[in-house]
């Protein structure tokens, strides 16, 4: 009988679960390889579809896009951003969050936006910019969640409207798109929205939006669609083919398109579905030098604003830290700039190899020839090339906080700044590189991990995201030199005109950087299980020093340890089939648990295990994201303030009922000291192992006690006596040397003591009251408070799901129900996991290594 969890479970074996199927793994990364091919085929495409004219064409083209122009396209842009930002505000309505700072969440809603428009499905997405801004918005995970899935439906409900009413009234004039045709499409796509806002009239009370806000949110999101396409409209200068309305259609269309393929940004998937769509109809240089421009406008431009002023943000707020002297501001800073700066690295990298594998221009290749020999333009441009693949290389390691990274990157961005200006006179390429080293000068302290670069292998999605980079900045290469036939003797050639012989040297010497560090990672031997030896001095004084009482389990024998250089925190964990499993937050200071916890994975990684983490709290989560982990709520633990408690009142009736019963039926309760309790074992595990008999139980493990002699005289135990003076139940109690907290662990009665550990509750709570502590832990009731509403993550719907139909074979909602009595604080807890399909295997391994085995925990199920 246990508080958290009252399920029995069977005897412990070593019995292990089979390895979970590999067609997961190789499910996962085929998504990932299905978005990098889908890029590579529409770049091809675009090759074949552009390679008709010359970049003479093209600067032409680019040169009639006057500021007119641009100015109507970044007016166009901003209203899309601000519709889009629109959604966010009403989806905070919908979830009934008061709107207390609308530009601020606006803010952080563009901020959003314009990082998943360029990173939407990479580990630089925009999601967990929503999440880094929760606390401040007063928002729960579960309301971001909401929050997302609200604007992705919305924004997909305004797509099908404007699209339909595009096709039905203003449908583009192709041979192959009849015009009839066209409008029952059309009809069809505006009904779609409508008859779910009109279904959703009946499901109110299942939290559904009301008419008025759904039609609300339909009109935001068509200007949100609609201000996309008239930007690109705004882009051509001369007479179009068809209508504004017409090109729209096209346009948005197309950006359907691109966000259904899930490549980041859409890139080439966007440009190419339009060039196939208006290329008969456009001139392909007028069409190219509109579309590259657009993709400045839209997406780069409003992603590089959010950069600035998200590093300014947190600039500003390392100067307010400084000045004050607090360090959660500072805290806040730290877990973003490494994702900062990884993102600086890629770009700055990117930037160079794009330059390195383009032309110079015609004017400043003429001012260069004057002022700089020429074997100084084709080292640095060289160099460049060099500089940038390393760059792109070093963002991993700059993620991982790695202190040799953040060195190399500064060296590498501060050498790449003179490279620019000397191959190119490059300026604007020297100014971005100035401001993204700027960035990072201030930070190195956050950067502290003195871990070789290459311990951890690059997974595999990070080398499809490196490849796809190197590959576009090639196939631009190639594209730019598509007229110049191949020829052997361009090796060699050393000429202030050779752009195509620089752009071979430069490709092969960034492939070479690619390739020489793909063989040295895959060389790599890896590395042995190393066990490090435990510290049973820091164990303890970690234990004693942390205001959570499950850092008692410290102490069941069944763990593992891994603790920081300094000794200052340790996470404790065990494996099970293929996953290692960190019991709850890092014990210790959670601030020193930074690079503790990059070890602890890449170590798991390289000894080919699953990092999961178990049972973790909130203040762990932005760490967790900026991992790369996925969090899966598991249900919520409960608190009970003890400073409020009491058995008076109207609300205290039931549990002054229980206390009652307990004296009338002559019980008392004792609290015996350690001391005591060494001196009764005998008497202790008499009572617990007639309770395993009389269930058929076995006892469990790591994330619950489990009677063994060592492990119980350690603790205080509660114990009840009958009317006769027999000891008839017992629990052992858990305590903070803070006293913030106080809980129980194990729960073992004779059959005759059947129903008193409400009492004995009862009696804790008041007695730790007395004894001046804040909490008494409740444990947690797994799959409890989580959604059920239909826009809900799949998670939720089917964990709560289970929680209410599943008592066959758990007790879900009566264990809720009875720790409801004592009116606690919920608090949500997570499992976090490398990825969605580690979700399964993850919960199978944890349930077996609590329960012993999963071969007797299934059979006793």
């Amino acid at each position: 009988m246990d508080p958290r969890d009252p399920t029995l479970t069977p005897e412990p074996d070593l019995t292990e679960a089979a390895p979970p199927p590999v067609w997961r793994a190789r499910l996962a990364r085929l998504g990932a390889v299905l978005w990098v091919a889908v890029c590579a085929w529409a770049l091809y495409g675009l090759h074949k579809e552009w390679s008709g004219f010359h970049l003479s064409d093209l600067d032409d083209a680019l040169a009639r896009i006057g500021p007119r122009h641009l100015a109507m396209a970044l007016g166009f842009t901003a209203l899309s951003y601000a519709a889009n930002a629109g959604l966010t505000l009403l989806a905070e309505r919908w979830i009934g969050h008061p709107l207390r700072h609308p530009w601020r969440d606006a803010w952080i809603s563009y901020l959003s936006s314009a990082f998943s428009m360029n990173a939407g499905g990479t580990v630089l997405g925009g999601g967990s910019i929503r999440l880094r801004f929760a606390v401040s918005q007063d928002l729960t995970v579960p309301q971001v969640g909401k929050i997302m899935m609200f604007g992705g439906l919305a924004g997909w409900a305004g797509h099908l409207f404007l699209c339909g009413a595009l096709l039905t009234f203003a449908a583009p004039p192709f041979d192959w798109l009849p015009v009839g045709f066209a409008k029952s499409i059309g009809a069809v796509l505006m009904a779609v929205p409508l008859v779910a806002i009109l279904i959703g009239t009946r499901w109110k009370d299942r939290g559904w939006p009301s008419p008025a806000l759904a039609l609300l949110t339909l009109l935001v999101a068509v200007i949100d669609w609609l201000g996309a396409g008239l930007a690109m409209w705004s882009l051509f200068p001369g007479g179009m083919p068809m209508n504004a309305a017409s090109f729209v259609a096209v346009v948005v269309i197309a950006q359907a398109v691109a966000a259904f393929t899930h490549v980041p940004g859409g890139v080439g998937v966007l440009e190419l579905t339009i060039t196939k769509a208006l290329g008969a109809t456009i001139a392909a240089p007028v069409l190219a030098g509109a579309l590259v421009t657009y993709r400045l406008l839209y997406y780069l431009l409003p992603f590089f604003i959010a950069i600035l002023m998200l590093g300014v943000r947190e600039l500003r707020l390392r100067q307010e830290a400084l000045q004050k002297g607090g360090k959660l501001m500072m805290r806040g800073w730290s877990l973003v700039a490494p994702r900062l700066a990884s993102l600086m690295a890629l770009g700055g990298g990117f930037m160079l190899l794009l330059s390195a594998n383009t032309p110079i221009e015609p004017v400043r290749r003429e001012g260069i020839a004057d002022w700089v020999p020429l074997p100084f333009v084709e080292g640095s441009h060289f160099m460049s090339s060099l500089a940038g693949a390393l760059l792109i290389l070093l963002a991993r390691g700059l993620q991982r906080r790695v202190q040799a990274a953040w060195w190399l990157t500064v060296v590498l961005m501060a050498a790449a700044i003179p490279f620019s200006l000397v191959k190119g006179f490059d300026w604007e390429e020297a100014v971005l590189l100035t401001v993204m080293l700027c960035f990072l000068l201030p930070f190195r302290s956050y950067f502290h991990r003195h871990a070789p670069l290459w311990t951890q292998r690059f997974t595999f999605g990070w080398w499809l995201m490196l490849m796809s980079l190197v590959g576009v900045a090639i196939w631009l290469g190639f594209f730019s030199a598509r007229h110049v036939p191949y020829e052997r003797h361009l090796w060699w050639e050393f000429t202030m005109d050779g752009d195509v012989p620089r752009f071979m040297r430069a490709a092969v010497g960034a492939g070479c950087v690619f390739i020489l560090i793909g063989i040295a990672q895959a060389l790599r031997p890896g590395r042995p299980r190393t066990i490090e030896p435990t510290d049973s001095e820091t164990i303890d004084r970690l234990v004693h020093e942390s205001d959570h009482t499950y850092a008692a389990l410290a102490y069941l024998g069944d763990k593992e340890f891994t603790v920081s250089k300094h000794g200052r925190s340790a996470l404790m964990h065990a494996d099970q089939s293929r996953s290692r499993i960190v019991m709850g937050d890092p014990l210790g200071d959670s601030d020193a648990a930074d690079d503790l916890l990059w070890r602890f994975v890449e170590q798991a990684q390289n000894e080919g295990r699953r990092p999961v983490f178990y049972q973790i709290s909130v203040s762990e989560m932005p760490r967790l994201v900026d991992m790369g982990f996925k969090l899966f709520k598991l249900g919520e633990e409960a608190r009970v303030p003890l400073s409020n408690f009491t058995i008076e009142g109207g609300s205290g009736k039931k549990l002054r009922k229980a206390r009652s019963r307990f004296q009338r039926d002559g019980l008392t309760f004792e609290m015996w000291p350690p001391a005591k309790v060494a001196e009764e074992l005998p008497t202790l595990r008499a009572i617990s192992d007639a309770w395993l008999g009389e269930h058929k139980a076995g006892e469990k493990g790591f994330s619950l006690g489990r009677f063994d002699d060592d492990y119980i005289k350690r603790f205080s135990c509660a114990i009840v006596r009958d009317a006769e003076g027999k000891v008839i139940a017992f629990t052992n109690i858990w305590e903070t040397t803070d006293k913030s907290e106080l809980s129980v662990d194990l729960m073992r009665t004779l059959p005759e003591g059947h129903g008193v550990m409400e009492a004995v509750f009862i009696e804790l709570m008041l007695w730790g009251r007395e004894q001046g502590y804040q909490y008494f832990n409740l444990g947690m009731a797994p799959l409890s408070g989580l959604s059920t509403h239909a826009l809900a993550p799949l998670w939720h719907r089917l964990a709560a799901g289970i929680f209410h139909r599943g008592e066959s074979f758990y007790n879900f909602q009566g264990l809720r129900t009875f720790k409801d009595k004592f009116d606690p604080e919920w608090q949500p807890r997570y499992i976090a996991v490398p990825s969605a399909w580690s979700l399964p295997p993850a919960l199978l391994d944890a349930t077996a290594l609590i329960g012993g085995g999963l071969r007797k925990t299934l059979a006793k199920n």
